[in-house]
């Protein structure tokens, strides 16, 4: 038998319990338990019409020496001419129709009441007294099997619903009401205790849910429960860990009084309807990240794709005059690190590399928010100054306080090819080269962008013929650990000076090199981006006086 509900379960206990308690069809002994079947399966078959979401009642008592039997179903009962006067079959050896004719030959009384939902009846039977004394005998072994099949079929509605719940807060608390039904006193105090960790990711589930308990205000037991993983029962209640996929989840306490207590049985129902809530709180815990890791990955594709097709640094044509070369090694799907060379309007070689605070989706937007706004201004009059002036207060009122930036650093050749103009907003230093020898770092001349408004950013210029490299890297280059110690920035700086002049290949492969050798977690390592810029040889050196 399916046990849909607890009335269900309730009326398989009866028949089998009855028939455990008495033998049937003895002449000295009263044949009640058939004549209960015979009331029962009428209420399966013609009142609920076997339909196991209907709900039926059976009950059976012994008062003053008199057997009740009562059953109720959600049909509409017998014709009336059954019920007045119930008669045989004509055909004897048909195997239905006596039922309701033995039960009424077998009763004392027999009652009906229908309304417009229900049908009821009600057999009654006086008893010997030796039987009532047999009854009696058998009387807490059946409740006691009686009780035990509601509790299953508790558990199999409240195992259903875990697979269909929307949050744990209520199944929780329809779970708490069943447990109440299960013990013999009402408890003063049922509570659930999460871990802390859990008390802060899930709280939104349990909102507005009174059985809910912090660990601050939670009884001496219930850390000792949390740390010991294991169940403690005394005189007036039990707290039993909350436990599934081998987590400590929390605990479920119950308190019950002085005047109560909980027997053995009671106290092993309250941990079965913790690992119950074990189960309900870890399968919406694992939902709940299953969503936010989809979520992250349709992120990251979106992201993926705005760094592929919008922020990919374009190709210059060769020039005569130098050399440009772009380079990065990415250690996530998408970096906070752009990089791009182009011309303005006017002719000006402009070289620009920024690193956006943070990954994914709102570090590819805001990388290209800033490539959208330079090529913006790129065709009109291009001042180094007044463009991280203005992006710096447009982005702070994005922001609107908000912690995040843009780090970058920006160099300017003239079209003439005379001077240049370097302006740093928070970013590690341009390294400027000369006959292989370090002539200058180009420190930040202003804080990051985005971070605080109207802020003044300074460029600095210089005679072009007095530099042939440029380097600027993002601090991927050099913030990753060599043994205990980062291997920072100064090392980077000695390491550019002994191995530059050898080549940008030589330095790009050691530097790589280096990295591999030293760092075995390839994961904790931040994005790599490099800007390379080396006057030609070839070209013919011009001077000018700034």
């Amino acid at each position: 038998m399916i046990l849909d509900n607890v009335s269900a379960a309730r009326s398989a206990s009866l028949s089998r319990g009855s028939n455990l308690a008495v033998e049937s069809y003895q002449s000295e002994r009263v044949s009640f338990p058939a004549h209960l079947n015979h009331l029962v399966n009428n209420a399966i078959s013609h009142g609920s019409n076997s339909d196991p979401s209907r709900e039926i009642v059976v009950s059976w008592a012994v008062i003053e020496g008199q057997l009740e039997l009562r059953v109720k179903d959600e049909g509409n009962g017998p014709p009336d001419r059954f019920t007045r006067s119930p008669r045989l079959p004509d055909d004897l050896t048909q195997q239905r129709g006596r039922g309701l004719y033995l039960v009424h030959n077998f009763s004392d009384s027999w009652e009906h009441w229908r309304s417009e939902s229900s049908y009821c009846c009600v057999v009654r039977k006086r008893l010997a007294a030796s039987l009532q004394a047999e009854l009696s005998k058998h009387a807490a072994p059946f409740e006691s099997f009686e009780r035990s099949v509601s509790e299953l079929s508790a558990f199999y509605q409240l195992g259903a619903a875990i697979l269909h719940q929307d949050a744990p807060g209520t199944f929780v608390e329809k779970g708490i009401e069943h447990l109440v039904g299960c013990l013999h006193a009402r408890p003063k105090r049922f509570s659930v205790i999460l871990s802390e960790r859990l008390h802060c990711e899930l709280s939104d589930a349990f909102d507005g849910h009174t059985y809910l308990r912090s660990i601050a205000d939670a009884p001496e037991v219930v850390l000792q429960v949390l740390r010991g993983g294991r169940g403690v029962d005394w005189a007036d209640g039990c707290c039993h860990p909350i436990v599934a996929n081998e987590m400590n989840l929390g605990c479920l306490l119950v308190e019950v009084g002085k005047e109560g207590g909980l027997s053995m049985t009671e106290s092993g129902q309250t941990r079965v309807f913790a690992d119950l809530f074990g189960i309900a709180i870890d399968h919406y815990r694992l939902r709940k990240e299953r969503h936010h890791d989809e979520q992250f990955r349709r992120e990251t594709e979106f992201a993926t794709r705005i760094q592929r097709e919008l922020l990919h640094p374009r190709e210059l044509p060769p020039s005569p005059y130098w050399e440009i070369v772009h380079r990065s090694a990415a250690h996530s799907m998408v970096a906070g690190d752009f990089q791009e060379s182009c011309y303005d309007r006017e002719g000006n070689l402009i070289m620009v590399i920024i690193d956006v605070m943070g990954k994914g989706a709102t570090a590819a937007i805001f990388a290209f928010m800033f490539r959208t706004a330079l090529h913006a201004r790129l065709q009109s009059d291009f001042d180094l100054e007044e463009f991280l002036e203005s992006f710096n207060n447009t982005l702070h009122d994005w922001l609107g306080g908000d912690t995040r930036f843009i780090t970058c650093s920006i160099v300017k050749v003239d079209a003439a090819r005379t001077t240049l103009e370097v302006i740093n907003a928070g970013h590690c230093p341009a390294l400027l080269f000369s006959g292989g020898e370090l002539v200058c770092q180009q420190h930040a001349t202003g804080p990051p962008l985005g971070i605080f408004a109207d802020c003044h950013y300074v460029s600095e210029r210089r005679e072009l013929y007095s530099v042939d490299t440029i380097l600027i890297v993002s601090d991927g280059v050099f913030e990753w650990f060599e043994g205990e110690n980062v291997w920072g920035w100064e090392n980077f700086v000695d390491f550019a000076k002994t191995t530059l002049p050898f080549g940008y290949d030589t330095f790009w492969n050691s530097l790589q090199e280096r990295i591999n050798r030293s760092v075995e977690d390839r994961t904790s390592l931040d994005d790599q981006t490099l800007l390379w810029w080396n006057r030609s040889a070839l070209a013919p050196e011009t001077s000018s006086t700034i």
